[in-house]
């Protein structure tokens, strides 16, 4: 199976922290994997690292092929790596439809074309309101916007930082479910970050357990969707 996203050796650090000790990953085309680990393992400095938010020491992300580190977040993004912030970013002045817009970038070949009809299909919440600013959506609808903003780009891969953080039990159950639909009905895959332990997860979710801040692909499970 294609590798869509390869990491290998990665240090990552916070000024003269050294956070990241030789992370490696791969995730393939239509596979998801959520990568698991205690407060402050570096699960989102990991993802954050891969989307070029932060820039590694040392080490190399592939991301379909071709080396991405070392690149501006824009240009990854332009690329086909999605990236869904832990803390949801939202413009709050802006409509659902506006931030939707920012998102929004040109199809991609053998990715599904995401549009206003189609995210209403996944987050129905979203569909019933339009023309609400962002500041005054609840926490989990803001959750939901995020994820969707993300889709509006018809990215190849997508990194989700903590998506049931702060959220209701039933916005996580539907979270939790579209992944496994998206990546069975393409050639996309997706990397989940969780802090809880106590979530459900599919059974074929491949699971990467982050300790000690290392993660290596002896760790990852072989199920795929």
């Amino acid at each position: 199976m294609t590798v869509m996203l390869e990491v290998r050796a990665l240090h990552a650090y916070y000024g003269q922290a050294h956070i990241l000790f030789e992370v490696g990953l791969e995730v393939h085309a239509g596979e998801v994997v959520v990568l698991l680990g205690r407060n402050g393992a570096g699960k989102s400095t990991t993802l954050k690292s891969i989307a070029g938010l932060l820039r590694p020491r040392q080490g190399l992300v592939r991301f379909q092929g071709e080396r991405i580190d070392g690149l501006e977040p824009f240009v990854i993004a332009r690329k086909g790596l999605g990236y869904v912030p832990e803390d949801r970013r939202i413009f709050t002045e802006l409509t659902v439809l506006e931030n939707l817009e920012v998102g929004r970038q040109a199809p991609r070949a053998g990715v599904p074309v995401w549009n206003f009809a189609r995210i209403g299909k996944l987050f129905p919440n979203l569909a019933e309101m339009p023309h609400r600013p962002g500041g005054r959506m609840s926490g989990g609808e803001q959750q939901m916007l995020t994820i969707a903003r993300t889709l509006m780009g018809n990215p190849s891969c997508i990194l989700l930082d903590e998506p049931s953080e702060g959220v209701a039990p039933v916005i996580v159950a539907s979270s939790t479910r579209w992944p496994r639909r998206s990546a069975s009905s393409s050639a996309r895959a997706l990397r989940y970050c969780f802090r809880n332990r106590t979530c459900t997860l599919p059974r074929r979710w491949a699971i990467a357990p982050l300790s000690s801040k290392r993660v290596g692909s002896r760790f990852r499970a072989a199920w795929r969707p």
